[in-house]
C-alpha cells in the first residue's frame, strides 16, 4: 500500500496541475464529510426534564448534566429552586 502511495505522489509532483486537482478534490470531500456530521450530531436530542401540575410548598428541580429545566401549571406556595450542575 505505502509503494502505491510512493508511485502516485511521485507521479503527481512530476505534473503540479494533476497535483493541485488531486489536493483540492480531497480537500472538498474531506469538507463535506465533517459538515454532514457537524449537521447530523448538531441534531441530537437534548435532554429535559419537566414539572407540570404541580402544588406544594417548596419545589426543588435539579439535573446533572446540560439539558433544559422547565417548570408549568405549577402552585407553588413558597420557594421553586432549580440546579444545574455540569
Amino acid at each position: 500500500m505505502s509503494a502505491l502511495v510512493n508511485l502516485t505522489v511521485g507521479m503527481l509532483t512530476q505534473k503540479w496541475n494533476w497535483a493541485w486537482l488531486a489536493c483540492s478534490i480531497v480537500l472538498v470531500v474531506l469538507g463535506v464529510a465533517l459538515q454532514m456530521w457537524l449537521t447530523k450530531t448538531d441534531g441530537l436530542p437534548q435532554r429535559r426534564q419537566v414539572f407540570e401540575d404541580v402544588e406544594g410548598k417548596s419545589l426543588q428541580q435539579r439535573m446533572k448534566g446540560a439539558g433544559d429545566q422547565r417548570v408549568t401549571r405549577a402552585k407553588v406556595e413558597g420557594s421553586l429552586r432549580q440546579t444545574q450542575d455540569d
